[in-house]
């Protein structure tokens, strides 16, 4: 009888653990039907914390499997489809509240309109005998089409004012929490493991994080305290949540110097420029007088740290060194890619090669050899040869939809919404350089946290703001 009962209860585990995971799922689903939020962060969080690239890396286990995995069956990663779910989940929840429909987003119109130019790609590619996982490939534009359930799941999150709140004060504590784990294991452990200067170049410094979404977790995090303490303070904000955002500013911006990135540099400049502009004049001359000067000579010397070792000078030549074409001897690697890339635009300027198109002569350099030159490192340029001026065109009107929708917002005086709207654009001008000279279109991770910046405005948009919310003069600046 006992034999008999143990041979059951084995046969049994399967069943029962799928059951009790069946039984998990749905009370998850019930519990956030109506919290469309939780989901969301809980989606982001994966973003936040886990790095994408190993790039430099000896150890080729680091990389992490979460923006991959499942992508052999179900073409793309399991996270995507994960993203749908919560989409689906997000808006059953709004019909069973009764909700009105989002507010209309011209973000969300120009990212149904990537969709369309994808899926018009794809029709293209199967003419010309094109297999549909080559127009479908990451290496295309299909990163883009993804922003848009994102961008959909995050104005469907939004309910009031206080989802603005908790998700102003958790891009906070993230880029605290990042920052300073970045900073102790650059003390104590060595620092990033995927250390492309050090492990392949052997210049001999440690680093924060090479992956750049690291350090714009970072960014965003000490763009949204900076606004809390000192361009949209909100009125019952505590002093140890004072002293907490200006232990988060301190910490993310050394965190982004030390990541030895010039892209990261260069992203950080320019937020700080968005930044300045929205303090008061008194604030903002003290900081230019006072503050900035500390700043600038700490990245000189740390810049100079680099591009000394790498170049043997530290001018504006050297910080440039990979992008300025020699008068004598061989091409720059990088200026021969984009030479060979904008050829391959020429050829098919309007329509551009295709999704699947790959530029000629890709051989020649060196990181080319296993892609066929299906990338480049210039994201623009990587969107202009692949989808031609209609790309170009989509690509505008998808950063004049932005603008509009920030300008909407900022017409409203409510603190925990500036935040927010403030921050957008820190994101999206730190990623600046990186869509120029980098390679984030291909990059789940990146285009998706370009996403989070893009719907941020509309998020504020679909939120039920308090009462009593008048429209502010200095949202027309």
């Amino acid at each position: 009888m006992t034999l008999e009962l143990l041979k059951w209860m084995t046969m049994g585990q399967p069943f029962v653990l799928a059951i009790g995971l069946a039984l998990t799922i749905a009370a998850f689903g019930g519990a956030v039907i109506s919290r469309p939020e939780v989901p969301l962060v809980a989606y982001l969080a994966v973003y936040f914390v886990f790095a994408q690239s190993n790039f430099g890396s000896l150890d080729l286990y680091l990389a992490n499997p979460v923006y991959s995995r499942g992508s052999g069956q179900l073409f793309y990663p399991a996270l995507c489809w994960v993203l749908l779910v919560m989409l689906f989940w997000a808006w059953l929840g709004r019909r069973f509240a009764n909700l009105p429909p989002a507010a209309p987003s011209p973000v969300r119109n120009w990212l149904w309109a990537w969709l369309v130019l994808l899926l018009l790609h794809l029709v293209a590619g199967l003419a010309l005998g094109q297999q549909a996982a080559d127009v479908l490939d990451a290496h295309g534009f299909v990163q883009l089409a993804w922003m848009l359930p994102l961008v959909q799941l995050m104005h469907w999150a939004a309910r009031d004012g206080r989802t603005l709140d908790m998700l102003g004060r958790l891009l906070v504590l993230a880029a605290l929490l990042k920052a300073t784990f970045g900073l102790v294991r650059l003390a104590f452990f060595g620092g990033d493991p995927s250390n492309v200067y050090q492990n392949w170049g052997h210049l001999g410094f440690e680093l924060t994080y090479f992956d750049l979404c690291d350090n714009l977790v970072c960014l965003l995090g000490a763009a949204a305290a900076t606004v809390m303490l000192f361009i949209a303070p909100a009125p019952r904000q505590g002093h140890a949540w004072r002293v907490l955002c200006m232990l988060t500013v301190v910490l993310a911006v050394a965190c982004i110097v030390l990541s030895y990135r010039r892209t990261a540099w260069g992203g950080l400049a320019l937020a700080a420029l968005w930044l300045l502009w929205w303090f008061d004049r008194r604030t903002r001359w003290t900081l230019l007088l006072g503050v900035l000067p500390l700043v600038v000579v700490v990245v000189a010397l740390v810049a100079a740290r680099r591009l000394q070792v790498q170049t043997g000078g530290a001018d504006a030549a050297s910080f440039f060194f990979d992008l300025i074409g020699n008068r004598f001897g061989p091409e720059s690697t990088r200026l021969l890619e984009l030479k060979l890339a904008w050829q391959a635009f020429a050829e098919s300027p309007i329509v551009g090669i295709g999704a699947w198109g790959r530029f000629a002569s890709s051989q020649l350099i060196p990181w080319q050899r296993w892609s066929g030159g299906s990338f480049l490192h210039s994201g623009l340029l990587h969107l202009v040869m692949k989808a031609g001026l209609v790309g170009l065109i989509l690509l505008v009107g998808l950063v004049l939809a932005f603008a509009t929708e920030l300008r909407r917002g900022l017409a409203a005086d409510h603190p925990a919404a500036r935040v927010l709207l403030l921050t957008a654009p820190c994101g999206l001008l730190f990623m600046l350089p990186d869509l120029l000279f980098g390679t984030p279109v291909p990059q789940l991770r990146s285009m998706q946290m370009i996403g989070l910046c893009l719907g941020l405005p509309g998020l504020v948009a679909a939120a039920r703001l308090a009462p009593g919310v008048v429209p502010s003069a200095a949202g027309a600046r």
